[in-house]
């Protein structure tokens, strides 16, 4: 009688200890588990951060060439006027001038004929 409680107490004992190190085996399962979703979650949001980092980078980049060009299209737009102008007031100093040179001669001429 001794005997089979001693035989029991260590079977309860051992299945005890069996459980404790099943249970301890499925904790350590969950962590490596949790560790490795955990692992593949920062790395996700990484690559994440990175590619959005990269769209921030790549519209900043279009921008500046959106400004760029417009920069350089108002610069355009401005030597152009300013080439009209000159242009024009070369055209105007010309026509003055012609017109000093000229009109003495003719009211030489008038004078002279009448």
């Amino acid at each position: 009688m001794i005997l089979s409680r001693a035989i029991l107490s260590w079977v309860i004992l051992s299945r005890v200890i069996l459980s404790g190190v099943i249970l301890s085996r499925v904790i350590l399962s969950w962590v490596i588990l949790s560790r490795v979703i955990l692992s593949r979650v920062i790395l996700l949001w990484v690559i994440l951060s990175r590619v959005i980092l990269s769209w921030v980078v790549l519209s900043r980049v279009i921008l500046s060439w959106v400004i760029l060009s417009r920069v350089i299209l108002s610069w355009a737009i401005l030597s152009w006027v300013i080439l009209s102008w000159v242009i024009l007031s070369r055209v105007i100093l010309s026509r003055l001038i012609l017109s000093w040179v000229i009109l003495p001669w003719v009211i030489l001429s008038w004078v002279m004929l009448s």
